[in-house]
């Protein structure tokens, strides 16, 4: 891999792939904020429970949502509230009517409960009485809105109401991002395209042409280029390009879509906003849903420049633009006065942006106290918050965006924060991968970024300390059998192969040799039997379950760059608390039975036991040594079981954890005596395959 050394400042102005980013959020008339460490702070209207706060009563003053930890992303809607926790669960509170926090009753939440069916969650978002999520296969799952007509914004095609239990939706696959509106949802799929579903009573779907029509069901959007991040509002939708450039379409009545034209108010193809260029951070404002009061006032958007200025366009009769009037504007308007922003969220009638020193300022409508100054007096102009009660972890260094080469890139980012102050840092890619995940104070983070094989860019975000940075990695050159070859090379050994090695297994394509062959050698070689296998059998033959694709993913990367030895690695899964917890208090005998059982995959007669349990007992080989010779005996490469080869296969060619179903249905194939060379052809044969190398 190219090894880089960015020597990275922070302005910390970046997008997610998402409606807003998830460390500031913004709905009708309360909003949140997440921290560095994890926690989350809400302010203002709270008449349902949206405040997390244990009561129906607002607040004028940021505080801590109790017993609510390990949070990775926070999204609004008007009376609803979600957050993303790290371990891919996610749990709500507020109103509950329509059964937007799943099926746990009807009743409101005035405190944080999980949702139940879900798991594996990357992204979420959320509008009035919906929640949306995307999992970590690329799905987009669906609950809410119980007892309503508005089933189009569901996404589930043509039926009779609504569900509190998370369902799929169809036809989608390879999802990268999700932006959710008031009435309308927008997706981003993994080659740069968009599909939405929902109300388009203002063409906020993009769908072209001059259909007005709800769609039931995704359809795709007229194209934007170079697609990196999105925000759907009140009826309208942005988008942002690669080259920091931003789109716009759908109502357009006090002049949202920034195109300087309030004489046409529906635009229903994407254009772009007037003057407004380097944009890092895009926000549509998110009203109370279709025809309410909030909901017309939501029609204002916000964008970040890289230089940490905000800039605003729209509706401005609440002041919620911050430039000192109540006129609305047709193009965007600097903030006076604002620097060094870390990210913006537009809420109904107000806005509220996080500076890079970890505070907050706001300016709009105040009514319910969401501005956050501990009274509920509005303001034109941006105003500082009072503090949460939790650290603001304010941040001095740290990335800027980044584009990383089509061969990936690895890098160390020099992160200062508040003495003392606690950090997480993560991504929202498996491509892309940082460590340590924690610490606190001023420290270093190492940033790898695996190769790209695809020809389209890919984009990512960091999150470091609750700040985010947006990663974007150009598309790969060559044709489709160098880039194939390409990606077997690195999927199956971590390496990317020479020019000369690409150029036989190309001309070997050319003559005819099929790729289910091609896989199949890599599958079998002792260069992978030494790296992606042996990895994938500590998970199955040390802790007894299947692999996880990033941890694996990790792990090989570290050995094939020598920053660790099998031996160590073993040693860290047996002494691992989740080994020790299975298999407590275990003699050497039955030690030796339990690794015959779990790598080998069978038992162990009476005499190997004998045999094995002796040289245990008199010290002659280690446990660490035992398991190793066993996961690097020719007797466990050649019997690999159905769900290490499961496993092996789609993290090689799809790059990705296999689905419960996906998981089930190649077990049983290969259980039932389908071997690995017909599963290969099979999952080669999949679009989903197909997609990763456009």
């Amino acid at each position: 891999m190219l090894k880089t050394n960015l020597a990275l400042t922070l302005l910390v102005a970046l997008p997610a792939l998402a409606d807003i980013n998830g460390t500031l959020t913004a709905a009708s008339r309360h909003r949140l904020a997440l921290t560095g460490d994890g926690q989350v702070c809400s302010v203002g209207s709270n008449e349902e429970g949206q405040l997390g706060n244990g009561s129906r009563t607002s607040a004028s003053t940021p505080a801590p949502i109790a017993g609510l930890s390990n949070v990775q992303k926070i999204v609004t809607a008007h009376r609803h509230s979600i957050a993303l926790l790290k371990d891919g669960t996610l749990q709500g509170w507020g109103d509950n009517q329509w059964g937007q926090l799943g099926a746990v009753g009807t009743a409101d939440r005035l405190s944080p409960v999980t949702i139940p069916g879900i798991s594996g969650v990357i992204d979420v978002g959320a509008s009035p009485g919906l929640t949306v999520a995307l999992k970590n296969d690329g799905t987009v799952w669906v609950w809410g809105l119980v007892g309503t007509s508005f089933v189009s914004q569901l996404g589930l095609g043509p039926r009779p109401g609504g569900t509190a239990t998370p369902t799929q939706v169809p036809g989608l696959s390879n999802i990268v991002a999700i932006a959710v509106g008031d009435t309308h949802t927008v997706v981003l799929r993994a080659d740069g395209k968009m599909f939405a579903w929902g109300r388009n009573f203002s063409g906020q779907l993009g769908i072209g042409g001059a259909d007005n029509n709800d769609k039931v069901s995704p359809v795709e959007t007229v194209p934007v280029p170079g697609v990196v991040a999105i925000s759907a509002g009140f009826s309208f939708t942005l988008a942002l390009g690669a080259d920091g450039r931003v789109w716009s379409w759908g109502n357009n009545n006090s002049g949202q879509l920034g195109n300087g034209d309030t004489t046409v108010v529906q635009r229903f193809s994407p254009g772009l906003v007037i003057g407004l260029t380097d944009v890092v951070d895009i926000s549509a404002s998110k009203g109370a849903g279709p025809g309410s009061i909030s909901g017309v006032a939501a029609q204002h958007s916000l964008a970040v420049r890289r230089d940490g200025s905000v800039w605003s366009w729209g509706r401005n009769a609440n002041g919620q633009l911050g430039d000192g009037t109540t006129t609305d504007r047709a193009t965007p308007v600097q903030v006076p006065g604002l620097s060094g922003a870390v990210v913006a969220a537009a809420g109904g009638a107000f806005s509220v942006v996080r500076k890079n020193d970890g505070t907050f300022l706001a300016w709009g409508d105040n009514t319910p106290g969401n501005l956050g100054t501990g009274n509920t007096t509005s303001s034109l102009t941006p105003v500082t918050n009072l503090p949460c009660g939790l650290s603001a972890c304010s941040i001095a260094q740290g990335l800027t965006p980044v584009t990383a080469p089509a061969n990936g890139s690895k890098f160390s980012v020099s992160l200062s924060t508040s003495p003392g102050c606690g950090w997480t840092a993560s991504s929202n890619r498996p491509w892309m991968q940082v460590f340590p995940l924690a610490g606190s104070g001023s420290g270093n983070i190492d940033v790898t970024v695996f190769p790209n094989f695809g020809t389209l860019l890919r984009a990512g975000t960091l999150m470091l300390a609750g700040s985010p940075a947006l990663l974007t990695q150009a598309g790969a050159p060559g044709n489709t059998d160098q880039r194939f070859v390409r990606m077997m090379y690195f999927n199956f050994f971590g390496r990317l192969p020479s020019d000369a090695e690409v150029a036989f297994n190309e001309a070997a394509l050319t003559g005819g040799l099929p790729r289910g062959q091609l896989v199949s050698n890599f599958f079998n070689s002792e260069e992978f039997n030494n790296a992606g296998r042996f990895i994938a059998g500590l998970y199955v033959g040390i802790l007894n379950r299947n692999a996880e694709y990033g941890g694996w993913l990790f792990i090989r990367n570290a050995l094939s760059t020598g920053a660790v030895a099998y031996t160590q690695l073993v040693a860290n899964f047996l002494d691992s608390a989740e080994f020790k917890l299975n298999n407590p208090s275990l003699t050497n005998r039955q030690f030796a039975a339990l690794m015959y059982r779990q790598i080998l995959l069978r038992e162990g007669a009476a005499a190997e036991l004998d045999f094995m349990q002796n040289v245990l007992d008199t010290n002659q080989i280690t446990r660490v040594q035992f398991a190793t010779n066993f996961l690097q005996s020719a007797e466990f490469k050649l019997g690999a079981g159905p769900r290490l080869t499961t496993f092996v296969l789609h993290a090689t060619l799809f790059m990705r954890d296999p689905t419960p179903a996906e998981f089930d249905a190649r077990v049983a194939d290969l259980s039932g005596g389908a071997t690995a060379r017909t599963v290969i052809d099979n999952l080669l044969a999949d679009p989903s395959f197909t997609t990763l190398l456009q």
